[in-house]
This record gives C-alpha cells, sequence and structure tokens, in this order.
C-alpha cells in the first residue's frame, strides 16, 4: 500500500503540463505546445527556458539564433491552442536572428502575455518577415520594450495602436531599421515612465511622418538618434518642447533632410534644441476647423497613421489649411 500512495505523485507529476518548443524535422517550424506530450514529439524538443549563450556572454532561447547566426531554415511559427493556457513572464529574444522567418501562426490567438514583463529583441533582425501581427498582444504589464522590431527591414505591416505602454521604461531602438515600415499608428503610447528613446526610429527610412501629440518626455534621458537616417520622414506632429537640460541628444535628427515643422531642416541644427513646434522641427496641431473669420481652407487631408487621403474619412483627420497650420477634426 505504502508504495502505491508514493507512486502516485509520481504519476501525477508526470502528467503535469510543460511549456515547450518543437523544431520539425528539417529544422523549418518552430511549434509552441503547452501539455503533457512532450516526451512523445518527433522533432527537437526544446523547453521553454532553455537557453544558449553567445560570444559575448547573451542568453538566448536555444532555438532563436544569435549574433552572427548565418542561414536559419526556420520559416514558421506555429502557436499550437494547447499554449494559450501557458503564461510567459518574458518573450525576451523569443525569434531573434530567426532570418527565415516569414509566417507566425496563432500567435493572436494562443499567446496569452498578460503576466509578460520583458519583450525586449522579440522579433530582433527578423529581416525575411513582412507582417506580423501583434494586435492580441496583452502589454499592461510590460517594462521593456528595447529593440523589440529592431531590423524588421521587410515588416511593412505593424499595428501597434492597442498598445498599453504605461508601466515600459526602455524603447530604445524599439523600430531601429523598420525600413520598410510607412506609418505607425502610435495613438495609444503612454511613454510617461520611458526614460531611454535612444535610436527609436533610427533608419525607418520609409516614414512620411510621425504622430507624437500624446508622447510624454519628462522621464527620458537619452534621446540620441532618435529620429536618425529618417530620410522621407516630412512630419512630426508634437504640440510640446521636449528642450531640458542634461538630456543626451546628439544627432536626434540627423539626416532626416525633408523634415519640416516650424522650421525646415538644417543638419547643422539635430539635437534637442529643435524639438518644439515653436521654432524647431516639429508640427503643431490644432483642435477643430478654421476659426471664425478666417478664410482658411482645407489643403491636404492625413489619416490619423499619417497616410495622404483624397478625402476626410469618418473619425479622426489631420488637416493643412492654406494658411499653413495644421489641425485635427474628428468627422462623424
Amino acid at each position: 500500500m505504502a508504495t502505491m500512495m508514493s507512486a502516485l505523485p509520481q504519476s501525477a507529476q508526470a502528467q503535469k503540463k510543460e511549456a515547450y518548443v518543437m523544431k520539425s524535422k528539417y529544422g523549418t517550424t518552430l511549434t509552441f505546445y503547452y501539455d503533457t506530450q512532450k516526451g512523445s514529439r518527433q522533432g527537437t524538443v526544446y523547453g521553454i527556458n532553455e537557453t544558449q549563450i553567445d560570444k559575448y556572454g547573451k542568453l538566448y532561447p536555444v532555438w532563436s539564433g544569435i549574433f552572427n547566426t548565418n542561414y536559419i531554415p526556420v520559416n514558421k511559427a506555429v502557436f499550437d491552442s494547447s499554449f494559450k493556457d501557458y503564461r510567459p513572464k518574458t518573450t525576451k529574444r523569443w525569434f531573434s536572428y530567426l532570418n527565415s522567418l516569414k509566417q507566425i501562426i496563432g500567435m493572436k490567438e494562443h499567446l496569452n502575455t498578460s503576466e509578460v514583463t520583458d519583450m525586449s529583441e522579440m522579433f530582433y533582425a527578423c529581416i525575411a518577415i513582412t507582417s506580423i501581427d501583434v494586435t492580441g498582444f496583452d502589454t499592461k504589464n510590460v517594462t521593456d520594450m528595447g529593440d523589440m522590431f529592431a531590423y524588421c527591414r521587410h515588416t511593412n505591416s505593424l499595428d501597434v495602436s492597442g498598445f498599453k505602454t504605461g508601466n515600459v521604461t526602455n524603447m530604445r531602438k524599439m523600430f531601429c531599421g523598420c525600413k520598410s515600415l510607412t506609418s505607425l499608428n502610435l495613438s495609444s503610447f503612454n511613454t510617461e515612465n520611458v526614460t531611454s528613446m535612444r535610436n527609436m526610429f533610427a533608419n525607418c527610412k520609409s516614414l512620411t511622418s510621425l504622430d507624437l501629440l500624446k508622447f510624454k518626455t519628462a522621464k527620458v534621458t537619452d534621446m540620441t538618434d532618435m529620429f536618425f537616417f529618417c530620410t522621407s520622414l516630412t512630419t512630426i506632429y508634437c504640440n510640446d518642447d521636449w528642450k531640458r537640460d542634461g538630456i543626451k541628444s546628439e544627432g536626434m535628427f540627423n539626416n532626416c533632410t525633408k523634415l519640416k515643422g516650424a522650421v525646415p531642416y538644417d543638419n547643422n541644427n539635430t539635437d534637442m534644441s529643435m524639438a518644439n513646434p515653436d521654432n524647431g522641427y516639429f508640427t503643431k496641431v490644432s483642435t477643430g476647423i478654421s476659426s471664425p473669420g478666417t478664410n482658411a481652407t482645407i489643403k491636404v487631408v492625413y489619416s490619423a497613421d499619417g497616410i495622404r487621403q483624397k478625402q476626410m474619412h469618418h473619425g479622426l483627420n489631420i488637416v493643412k489649411m492654406s494658411d499653413g497650420t495644421m489641425r485635427k477634426i474628428f468627422r462623424k
């Protein structure tokens, strides 16, 4: 009897669910599971917390790539329906350097990020993927988004409009090197606790405008190269003056040659002194249509994402008036 009773806990333990990642036979597919079948899977199986180390001492998930990785055949990642019951605390570097990854299936439906605090480098250098669906992410507890999408150079579709970022302190290089992104909706971003925005949009060469009206930068200490080499960027909508003493801001607007706000771009003035809407590179946005008694008319209409439109649509529109001012108009 004693033998049977002592065996029961071991049996129960054997049936305990585990989170793990299986790489397919030829190494082309990663599948994320949370079940009791780890021992029966046919591919190469890794525990969710197994790591590898690169030559600089950085830890990566054992299934991801590492710095100076050559070709990796993984072209697809799948989140099995069982994974929806798992609550990871980190997704740091989960897909880093997977340079052939083109498709992620089931992430919106089956990856629950409600307890995740670290998403840094999650998709770092996923150079082949064109669209990343993060609309299902719960980011309310995340504190680190540094390098999250850095160097996703072919990604042209990225919707982060639902991100809750009130606890985030690091946005360093978050979108750095996203050369194919033409627009970013950052209307939900709460940046009041962010301390680093260094290189945040650097080398986003296809962005034409950014709406940073809700950005709060009181705690930011580093804005170095924040917009570096945004060579297509023409407009940054922001009504606030970000200038403060003691902030690192060298090259903040370096090579933003098409940028024009209150004044046109000048390559001799590229630091935080130009981060304002009065005599800098920001464009002030007024609410409402023209004031009574003015003859200003609407010349150009943009969506909230900064994309030029043929006409105003329902919801928020940003318009350029004939008198040169920019205004927000909400159309029911």
